[in-house]
């Protein structure tokens, strides 16, 4: 129950966002695919669109009462959500997952939808650089949260295992999918 009321704390405005964004996110992919006249590369730049909110969300949310901070010493805020939870405490470890799970979805969107993003080494160059760019915003929008190179290391490993699980998908479904099956309304010569 306590982490339940620390996500609520930390993500309840999110939730309500979601709540107004998802029909919103619905009209704009149909008015997309009728502007394009493809469903699916419309549905790809929804889902990179919405892949991105989170990120712009939580950099342009100040948290009242605290000023910015930087911490550049790798590791140095990894050890503390493990030591939290010796003590019955969650912040941190919500905090670690949520800045593993921040790029994630765009890491799992962009091979889909591009295919010059299908190398996982290019997935982790586009959200290094989308990392960087949200510590720097951050900093320098003054909204009172820390810069931090440990949330720039889970920001990418996040895209990463995106990056992993999109490729691992993507083959998958190459593999389960026969030509015959892929061709079935096509007659088949005899």
């Amino acid at each position: 129950m306590k982490l339940v009321t620390q996500l609520l704390r930390s993500f309840g405005d999110l939730l309500v966002v979601a709540l107004i964004g998802i029909p919103v996110a619905v009209l704009l992919w149909w008015g997309w695919a009728k502007l394009r006249g493809d469903r699916w590369q419309a549905a790809g730049d929804v889902a990179v669109v919405l892949s991105c909110l989170p990120v712009a969300y939580l950099v342009f949310s100040p948290t009242y009462g605290a000023p910015s901070q930087v911490s550049l010493l790798p590791g140095a805020e990894l050890a503390s959500p493990f030591d939290g939870v010796r003590r019955g405490e969650t912040a941190a470890v919500v905090q670690l997952v949520a800045n593993t799970v921040l790029l994630l979805p765009l890491g799992v969107v962009l091979p889909l939808r591009f295919r010059w993003a299908r190398s996982v080494a290019r997935i982790g160059l586009v959200a290094l650089m989308a990392s960087l760019a949200v510590e720097f915003a951050q900093y320098f929008l003054a909204v009172g949260r820390v810069s931090s190179t440990d949330d720039v290391i889970l920001n990418t490993a996040g895209a990463l295992l995106g990056a992993w699980a999109a490729r691992g998908w993507r083959k998958w479904r190459s593999t389960s999918e026969s030509p015959r099956s892929r061709y079935s309304d096509e007659r088949s010569p005899t």
